[in-house]
């Protein structure tokens, strides 16, 4: 990892810097700032730096998404899907993937709120969008942000 990368965080790109100090951590600060002791585990680290901020952010979405909806699940938990943003098992326990803490956070709110996701339903709902009252803008620039960041 080198001064001058950037990584994406909440739909944005921000600045990696490599510190000399003795933090174990990694810091945010509109830029990432790493200790040089962990730049060698540079995957590692920020994967679990994501891992930890998605906990933060996007659980409690969820719950508060669920009690507006009035919809109940058994346990929700960011995991390291490959292809998938978010998922909902046959047990009601909702996941969604780590790296959708790199999305903003409309992208974030939009497979949130996703019938499919959250409620667990076994085929799609028609229409899914106006269900949630969600404007079509958003979904649009959804798939953009899908389609730019997979060509990444």
């Amino acid at each position: 990892m080198v001064n001058g990368e950037s990584a994406l965080y909440l739909g944005r790109q921000y600045q990696i810097e490599v510190i000399q100090n003795s933090s174990e951590e990694i810091r945010f600060e509109q830029r990432f700032l790493i200790p040089a002791r962990l730049s060698s585990e540079r995957k590692k680290v920020l994967r679990n730096w994501y891992m930890e901020r998605a906990n933060e952010k996007i659980l409690p979405r969820t719950k508060k998404f669920a009690n507006d909806l009035g919809v109940e699940f058994a346990n929700v938990k960011i995991v390291d899907n490959r292809y998938r943003w978010g998922s909902c098992t046959t047990k009601d326990n909702i996941n969604f993937n780590w790296r959708l803490i790199k999305a903003p956070m409309y992208v974030v709110d939009y497979v949130d709120d996703n019938p499919m996701t959250l409620l667990g339903l076994k085929k799609p709902v028609e229409p899914a969008l106006p269900i949630l009252g969600e404007p079509q803008e958003k979904f649009v620039s959804f798939l953009i942000f899908i389609k730019r960041s997979c060509a990444r």
